[in-house]
This record gives C-alpha cells, sequence and structure tokens, in this order.
C-alpha cells in the first residue's frame, strides 16, 4: 500500500492539510476527521524527517500539508501492514473500542509513545499513571470509556521493544521531482519553507502578503474553523537559526530559538529547569506540543496563551530579524500592545527568546475546567529572588484576565524588599485581586477568575514562605 507514490503539484492549495491529502487524495481514510481543530485526536498520525529520527504524533487536520513534503508519515493504515501492532492486539483483546471513531488516534498516539526510540523514554506497564495519562491526553473518547484504552496500553507495553518499533511510512514527493531542501513556492501552491533566514528574508521579500506559521496550532484554525483562505504560506518549523537551546553556563538564563517545540522544550529543561518542564504538559497535548512553538506563541499574543505569563514572570527580552537584516531586542512587557496586537512592524519576524531567572525560586499554575488539553481560565506565573527573609525580586504575572498577559506592579512593589509574613501575604491578595479586571466568558466568571489571582498567588508565597522557614509558615 505505501509503495505507491504519493505526490503534491502545483494545483495544492498553499494551506491544504495533512488530512486532507490522506482522506481525499490518498485514499487513507483510517485517519478520522472529528473536531478539525486538534481537540480530538481522531486524525492523529506520526511524522518524523527521515528514518534516523523518532516518529513525533500531529493532529493531521490543522497540520499543513507543505510542512510534511518529504517527510515520513506513518498513518493507521500502515501502522499494521505486516501484522498488528501490539497496541492493535491489546485493543482487541482489552475491549478498547466500542463505535470505533476515536481508536485510530488512540492507537497512533500510544503506538508512538511506546516507540522504544520515544525522546521522552520508555514507557512501561508499571510506569506511573500519570505518564499514562499524558501519552492519550490529546485523544478524545465519548463511549469506551478510558480504563480499557489505559488497559490496552500497559499490555501492550509487556510486548517486545522490536515488536513495538515503528515501520516505514508513506512519503509525499513533490509532483515536479523538487525535493524538501529545493520546495518552490510552484510546487505547492504557494507554500514556502526556508531552511535558512536569508531564504526567509527572500521568500517574504517576494511574498510579504503571506502568513507566517510558526507550528500552525492557533493558524490554522482559521482554515479548518473560519473557512478562511490563506492563498501563501512561510513556514518557520524548519529555519535553522530558530531551532536551537542555549543554556548560560550557570543555568540561570535561557535563550530558546522562536521554532524550537514545547516537545523539544520539554526533554531540553527536564533537569535544568525542571517546574517549566513539568507546566509544559499542561500547554494542550502531545500532538499539540510537537507542532506548537513559543515563537507562535508570542505571535498570535493571545491573552489565554499559556507561554506568555511566564515570559513576563522571567523577564524575557524578544529578539527579532527586520527586513533590511538588521536586529533588535524588545522586552516582553513592551511587545504585546493589545488583545493579539504585538510591537512587531512590517515584515518583522521572531526568532528567539531569551529569559532569565531560571535559577530562581518559580512556579507555574494553571487552572482548567478538564485537567488535560484545556484552556485556561486562569494561568498564573510566579517568580521570587530571597535575601534572608525577604523577597528582594518579585514577578506575578497571569493569563486569562485581561486583553492581553499582564504583570501585576503594584503586587510586586508591594512585595518587595518586605519581609514575606502571612501578614502581608494577605495583603498581596487583596491587591493582585483588585489590580485585574476581568470579563465572563463560557470558561468561568469575571467573579471566579479574580478569585482565582488571589488563591494562585496565596498559594505560591506561602509555598514559598515555608521553604524560608523551614516549614512553619505561622510565627
Amino acid at each position: 500500500m505505501f509503495r505507491a507514490p504519493f505526490k503534491v503539484n502545483a494545483s495544492t492549495r498553499a494551506d491544504a492539510t495533512l488530512l486532507e491529502y490522506l482522506r481525499v487524495d490518498a485514499g487513507l481514510t483510517g485517519t478520522k476527521e472529528g473536531c478539525a481543530s486538534g481537540d480530538c485526536g481522531a486524525c492523529t498520525c506520526l511524522v518524523r524527517s527521515d528514518a534516523n529520527t523518532p516518529y513525533q504524533a500531529v493532529n493531521a487536520c490543522i497540520t499543513p500539508l507543505g510542512d510534511v513534503v518529504d517527510h515520513e508519515i506513518l498513518t493507521v493504515d500502515g501502522l499494521g501492514e505486516e501484522g498488528l501492532h501490539p497496541v492493535q492486539s491489546a485493543m482487541v483483546s482489552e475491549h478498547g473500542s466500542q463505535c470505533g471513531f476515536c481508536t485510530p488516534g488512540f492507537v497512533m498516539a500510544l503506538a508512538a509513545r511506546l516507540d522504544p526510540n520515544h525522546p521522552q523514554g520508555e514507557l512501561t506497564e508499571v510506569s506511573d499513571r500519570e505518564a499514562w495519562n499524558q501519552a492519550i491526553a490529546g485523544n478524545l473518547c465519548r463511549c469506551t470509556g478510558y480504563r480499557p484504552i489505559l488497559d490496552a496500553a500497559k499490555l501492550a507495553a509487556k510486548s517486545a521493544a522490536r515488536s513495538r518499533t515503528l515501520p516505514q511510512g508513506l512519503v509525499i514527493e513533490t509532483g515536479d521531482g523538487s525535493s524538501e531542501k529545493g520546495l518552490t513556492p510552484e510546487s505547492l501552491g504557494g507554500f514556502f519553507r526556508p531552511r535558512s533566514l536569508a531564504a526567509f528574508r527572500a521568500a517574504r521579500a517576494a511574498h510579504p502578503e503571506a502568513h507566517l506559521c510558526a507550528g500552525g496550532t492557533d493558524l490554522m484554525l482559521e482554515v479548518t474553523q473560519k473557512g478562511q483562505t490563506l492563498n501563501a504560506l512561510i513556514s518557520l518549523t524548519g529555519i535553522e537559526e530558530m531551532r536551537s537551546i542555549a543554556i548560560d553556563g550557570d543555568a540561570s538564563s535561557v535563550h530558546i530559538g522562536a521554532s524550537v517545540t514545547f516537545s523539544e522544550m520539554e526533554v531540553a529543561f527536564k533537569t535544568v529547569w525542571p517546574n517549566f518542564a513539568s507546566f509544559l504538559t499542561r500547554i494542550g497535548s502531545p500532538q499539540i506540543r510537537n507542532r506548537g512553538t513559543l515563537g507562535g506563541n508570542l505571535g498570535t499574543a493571545s491573552p489565554i496563551g499559556d507561554g506568555l505569563p511566564v515570559l513576563l514572570a522571567m523577564d524575557a527580552v524578544i529578539t527579532t530579524l527586520l527586513p533590511n537584516g538588521d536586529t533588535r531586542s524588545i522586552a516582553m512587557p513592551e511587545f504585546i500592545k493589545g488583545y493579539r496586537q504585538t510591537a512587531l512592524q512590517s515584515g518583522e519576524v521572531i526568532t528567539s527568546i531569551q529569559l532569565e531567572g531560571i535559577g530562581d525560586p518559580h512556579d507555574y499554575r494553571k487552572v482548567t475546567k478538564r485537567y488535560e488539553d484545556d484552556i485556561s481560565a486562569v494561568c498564573g506565573a510566579f517568580r521570587w529572588r530571597v535575601e534572608g527573609d525577604r523577597l528582594v525580586l518579585a514577578r506575578v504575572a497571569y493569563g486569562g484576565v485581561a486583553e492581553r498577559p499582564l504583570r501585576l506592579l503594584e503586587t510586586e512593589s508591594l512585595l518587595t524588599s518586605r519581609a514575606l509574613t502571612p501578614n502581608l501575604i494577605e495583603e498581596a491578595v487583596e491587591l493582585a485581586r483588585s489590580e485585574v479586571s476581568p470579563l465572563s466568558d463560557v470558561r468561568a466568571s469575571a467573579r471566579y477568575r479574580q478569585h482565582l489571582v488571589g488563591v494562585l498567588l496565596k498559594d505560591s508565597l506561602e509555598a514559598q514562605l515555608a521553604s524560608m522557614s523551614g516549614g512553619e509558615i505561622f510565627p
């Protein structure tokens, strides 16, 4: 089945999705369309750039086709081409499917996580419940229930590593024979995939109207949910200069390329910045984190972008590239100007983000209606620097409480250079609540959001006080 040629040509739209190609053009209908927004996981398939890299699960419904041309793509149609994969067998024996619509997505998500080559290491049948929940966090089931699906996953984990190693996938080629390195707008209807900043500048100069795509987890909703047409797209995912992470020798600051994915950050920061690595598991699902980037979070400037309060708390500085080749630096508080409005000039692009103080005490807290893969009602990011019994630096930042993410400057000023006591904490909580004027919507009422602002701050400050006083927070 996967030996036949799969090609795209000049008639393919720039905003075509991988799911559309698989189902309509390739006839591989095992991959299902459910929500068309990256929420349900029914369209999960696996992608890798070549046979030497591990597969990653993605939501095909919001993955631009142009980003995966000449990559290997494994769908449920090819997973068991030479006999059932252990996950498929286990789903049968453990009764992990009823209506079956969601089943291909669960199978592919679990097959990716059980691959011995997974970047986060292998799961086993005795792995903790949280690890298994994370593996299927991007997949929804309406009728079977998750218990038999998790039972199937644990059973599959007992199988030999060789049987869990994933097979070769299909490769979609450009119809004119051009390769990934030379992908041209003519070969894919206005989709550009530059591999360097120099190539990006050339593409942007020739097509200033093109939308920038830093993963597409937000942008592609304009196509799948709003019915818009994006006639030209420039992908930022493969630009070499935007794909690196550098940590200072003393581990006090970090430099993150704008196209580094959240999943890559999870692995890179597991030991040097564990609080952030843990928080990243609350951002979307594995499928979303395999595509989403900090650069995309910044570019969309959503008031509920979960990475943005973190950037405020960590005194982030954004480096950008101007059309003339010059660079400039923008402090995070000056970067976001309003609701989905940034300080970027026409033709300017985010290239990297530098964050400070990763060695300081800090924590990040997110409140949602459901734990996995949900949009924040309120997200808080806090960072403290301590000398004796005092905070000499305080950063208090929130998302979801205004038209843009906020630092609460008055609360920070109150907390700085005063002895941290239970009374000061109560004073700070009341002041923080007065600094925000949130709106009510389907996720939370304004009153509840205001209450959460105080609760999250109090929890963080009390934990810090307990740390400073050996576990006792009351005199």
